[in-house]
């Protein structure tokens, strides 16, 4: 009775967050940039891959000689910074060296930080105003919007979807009921979508996968990616990097505060790894020292992700040495597998 009363809460509730959305989108007036904006997003609640998308994007414009900068909203960030705030907008990074701390960036803008060097990075709820800050102190020519897709008050140039292959939208609810933020159909204004860890699913999931966009969206191109695994470092010595195959036959531990720990979870597995036990945190957790006392007592190596190493740092200590000694952080990258021509296409048609 009272899973069934629930149920139907959260039921009333996704109705009306959906009709929310719709109206707010309906009502939302969106301004243009004098200079060029692509967004990287997705209609569900986080675990995409988006992140990863925007350092392989930024990445290649910058080799490219592009003058770029990313914008980040930042969020579940801890403390606000004053020091690199100007407007309500804070500078995590001026492209040379990080400015303010992890908790006042927040995780994924400082990840990016660490990942793109030469690439200024924008905290800011409002788009429009980090953009203007963009052009105005960096004289960037091109702005990234890390999830951007239910951003409509900013004009894009370009909307690029992550799907995550590991997932299905037929079936997934609005939130709070489920993860959806908006309804499929949405998937119309994308100009492209990136299908991520499609080495994770069969053949026919993936084909699956098609005949639902085609359904939906016809028009809109695919892009096929994978989550690579470069090579792991031990947390308490990043000099002490082993390759990926290390993992081949261990035992092991992961843990994590993903949005979707699944996806970590099969690429541990796909190297070779028995994972034998999980710990998943909610998404963008700032660890304690309570949750390193449950991981101390395993005996096995353990693994986590780049977006959990930073927030801990600061818990490296003789007292969590013996367990610090068996941390180990997998470093992955995107990497397109199918479409890399319709990829690069659609960016030259917006950068030239």
């Amino acid at each position: 009775m009272g899973t069934t009363f629930l149920k139907i809460i959260l039921y009333i509730l996704s109705f009306f967050y959906s009709l929310g959305v719709k109206i707010k989108r309906l009502f939302t007036v969106s301004k243009k940039l004098e200079i060029k904006v692509i967004s990287i997003g997705n209609i569900t609640l986080g675990g995409a891959g988006k992140t990863p998308a925007v350092i392989v994007l930024a990445k290649e414009l910058r080799d490219k000689g592009k003058k770029i900068t990313v914008l980040s909203r930042g969020y579940r960030r801890q403390v606000s910074s004053i020091k690199y705030q100007v407007s309500g907008v804070v500078i995590v990074s001026d492209g040379k060296k990080i400015l303010v701390t992890l908790e006042e960036s927040g995780d994924e803008p400082y990840l990016l930080t660490k990942k793109l060097e030469g690439v200024p990075v924008i905290v800011g709820k409002d788009r429009y105003k980090t953009g203007l800050l963009a052009k105005e102190k960096f004289n960037s020519e091109l702005v990234i919007l890390d999830d951007g897709f239910q951003h409509w008050s900013l004009k894009r140039d370009l909307d690029i979807v992550c799907l995550d292959s590991l997932t299905s939208l037929e079936d997934e609810p609005s939130f709070p009921l489920g993860t959806r933020r908006e309804s499929a159909s949405a998937l119309k204004r994308a100009h492209l979508i990136l299908l991520t860890n499609v080495n994770l699913v069969n053949l026919e999931e993936l084909e699956r996968w098609y005949i639902y966009l085609r359904k939906i969206c016809p028009q809109v191109p695919i892009v096929e990616s994978i989550h690579q695994p470069l090579s792991l470092h031990l947390l308490s010595d990043n000099s002490l990097v082993v390759d990926s195959n290390f993992l081949q036959g261990e035992r092991v531990v992961i843990f994590s505060s993903l949005a979707n720990p699944y996806a970590f979870e099969k690429t541990v597995e796909k190297l070779g790894a028995e994972v034998v036990y999980r710990y998943n945190f909610p998404d963008h957790h700032w660890y304690q020292e309570k949750d390193l006392l449950f991981l101390s007592k395993r005996q096995e190596l353990i693994v986590t992700t780049e977006k959990d190493e930073m927030k801990l740092k600061k818990f490296i200590s003789p007292e969590f040495e013996s367990l610090f000694a068996r941390v180990y952080i997998l470093e992955i990258e995107l990497k397109i597998i199918r479409g890399k021509n319709i990829w690069e296409e659609k960016i030259k048609q917006v950068c030239g």
